[in-house]
């Protein structure tokens, strides 16, 4: 009985210490880069805050030419509001 003790804990220490000599492989192999850098991803990120804010800009200059003026006047929209309404949109896509 106090065989199988040994043994058992001899197995367990040499699996410890092959688990410990292959952590600085696995650290290693964490530093390469990866398939999309970091740099990549926050200009993704940004990307549909850039998109929503120039589309923004589109409507918001399509609503301030003389046709779109005169017909917020006839359905009796004041562009102030509207302007302020486009800022509230959703910002999600």
């Amino acid at each position: 009985m106090r065989m199988r003790g040994k043994v058992w804990m001899w197995t367990l220490g040499i699996a410890l210490a092959l688990g410990l000599a292959a952590a600085p492989q696995r650290a290693v192999a964490q530093d390469k880069q990866h398939v999309v850098s970091l740099d990549e991803l926050n200009k993704d990120a940004a990307r549909p805050t850039q998109t929503r804010q120039a589309n923004e800009a589109v409507v918001r200059e399509l609503l301030s030419t003389d046709a779109s003026q005169q017909a917020l006047k006839s359905a009796k929209l004041d562009y102030q509001r509207v302007d302020k309404a486009i800022g509230q949109l959703s910002r999600m896509q």
